[in-house]
């Protein structure tokens, strides 16, 4: 780096405010539909412990296999008179079985499912699973009804570079029982149902709200308001929505046909523009191994000062005007004024800084409380 003993970094904040404005523009609408999902209308999580066969040698051992066996299994093997002692060669490992099933998915249709050792198997190649039952988890009031039963050959995960001990059946679950929705409460008779923000945001709650109140009243063949507020934010997450009367009570319906269900997909079809942007999360994610880091979103840095041997960087304070006095007069200040955290990082590499350096001045300011944003290590 040579004899320096220190390094102003100058920002110019137009330039900042630019580069902002360009990464989150103000003029483009979002659907409901991408900004907020519908509670109760879930992926639900089944599982079960199952057997993998036909492994060649790099199943459990012996003793592994004895501590994991399960009544249940060893019953089912001595109907085809094969027992414990018959499963000694390491061809055979007990794995954890579980599966997702989408919201709304109907019995009859097939879905993946994940594989993962239990015992101390070397691989799970070449192997495939006996029939499996899965069941929803220990606890949950759906338990404990067979929703997916899965069976098929194994597929290492990652292919030839992945881990063998765990392995997905593609296409290798068939549902079995359609997982309740809650979407109009337990019993599905409620009026109500409840927008959940894919990121809580409390300038978004409100404005989906907003938009809701203000929609027409049916699709496209009226812009007649609804007339009552159907809509109201709970906090920066959830949205919650009342059906109106018409699409409930048949004789009152202004389209034929018109039900709660019709209702949803109207209100997510509903299209707002953000009047205050949903900025990413400024995240700053390091790996001293590898020796990268990165920033995700805009992150920003307080004022202040780093070293690096005898290398001092020096985050400066932002001259600005404020106008003061009836008259209108300006005088400059100098209050602290925050700067971009990428754009500092990408000035250190512009002169020299090693990957090292910048993770090390990261760390610093990170320590300092300089930093607003997330750091973390991966």
């Amino acid at each position: 780096m040579g004899p320096l003993t220190a390094i102003l970094l100058s920002l110019l904040l137009a330039g900042i405010a630019t580069a902002q404005n360009a990464a989150n523009p103000l003029d483009t609408k979002s659907r409901v539909k991408d900004l907020a999902r519908v509670q109760g209308a879930d992926a639900n999580v089944v599982q079960g412990i199952g057997l993998v066969y036909g492994l060649a040698g790099t199943g459990d051992s012996p003793k592994e296999l004895s501590q994991r066996m399960e009544a249940t299994w060893i019953k089912t093997l001595e109907q085809f008179d094969v027992t414990a002692k018959d499963l000694q060669n390491k061809n055979v490992a007990v794995v954890a079985v579980s599966a997702e099933i989408p919201a709304y998915q109907q019995p009859g249709t097939y879905i993946d499912v994940h594989v993962s050792s239990l015992g101390d198997a070397k691989s799970l190649r070449g192997g495939r699973l006996i029939v499996t039952p899965l069941r929803a988890p220990v606890g949950s009031a759906l338990n404990p009804k067979v929703y997916v039963t899965a069976q098929g050959g194994l597929q290492i995960e990652g292919g030839a570079a992945g881990n063998l001990t765990t392995a997905v059946v593609t296409k290798g679950g068939r549902v079995e029982e359609e997982v309740p929705c809650t979407v109009f409460g337990q019993d599905n008779a409620s009026r109500e149902f409840t927008l959940i923000l894919k990121r809580p945001d409390y300038n978004v709650a409100v404005a989906i709200a907003r938009k809701l109140n203000e929609m027409p009243q049916d699709i496209g063949t009226s812009v007649a308001s609804i007339g009552t507020e159907i809509a109201k934010p709970l906090d920066a997450g959830r949205v919650q929505v009342i059906v109106p009367v018409s699409y409930v009570e048949t004789g009152r319906r202004p389209v034929p046909g018109f039900d709660r269900t019709t209702f949803v997909a109207l209100v997510l079809q509903q299209e707002l523009l953000l009047s205050t942007p949903q900025e990413p999360e400024g995240v700053v994610v390091i790996n001293e191994r590898a020796g990268t880091y990165g920033v995700s979103g805009y992150v920003t840095v307080y004022p202040g000062t780093v070293q690096k041997g005898n290398v001092r960087i020096k985050i400066p304070y932002q001259p600005q005007q404020r106008a003061v006095g009836p008259n209108g007069a300006v005088t400059p200040t100098t209050e602290p004024r925050t700067a971009s955290l990428g754009d500092i990082l990408d000035n250190l590499g512009a002169v020299g800084f090693t990957p090292a350096d910048i993770i090390d001045l990261i760390r610093q300011m990170d320590a300092q409380g300089l930093i607003n944003g997330t750091v973390r290590s991966e």
